[in-house]
């Protein structure tokens, strides 16, 4: 949460592509295990 707010304030469009990804990892991860 810091991170990612700390971020956002001086990167909004990267962190939108950083959330996407980290949101894909996270359900293939799921799927995975």
């Amino acid at each position: 949460e810091f991170g990612r707010k700390t971020i956002s304030s001086y990167e909004r469009p990267t962190i939108d592509a950083v959330e996407q990804s980290t949101m894909n990892a996270g359900a293939a991860e799921k799927k995975a295990a």
